[in-house]
């Protein structure tokens, strides 16, 4: 359980800036997508807010992903162990079902 909530922490926390940039894309229709652009807002956030700003809002999303990544890592094995006497000789039958499909 602790090791999928760390790894969904891990993974939200590493892509929060890209998330937060594409965001801001996604809600002012106005500005057209380019590489360019793209570094720009977040040139433009870090000269506001600092590089920090590159992260706001991620507490709430951590909070979100935590028990799901730990529930989903934490059942994926449990459903695996449980269909090994069903399913050993089709390992990725077991895995489609168990849930990593």
């Amino acid at each position: 359980l602790l090791a999928g909530a760390g790894a969904g922490v891990i993974s939200k926390t590493m892509t929060a800036p890209v998330d937060r940039i594409r965001m801001i894309f996604q809600v002012h229709r106005k500005r057209s997508f380019t590489l360019r652009g793209f570094f720009q807002r977040g040139m433009d956030i870090v000269g506001r807010e600092g590089i920090f700003g590159l992260w706001r809002g991620n507490l709430a999303v951590i909070l979100q992903v935590m028990p799901y990544a730990g529930l989903q890592f934490m059942t994926f094995d449990q459903y695996q162990q449980a269909l090994e006497p069903y399913c050993a000789s089709h390992p990725y039958l077991m895995r489609f079902v168990a849930g990593a499909g």
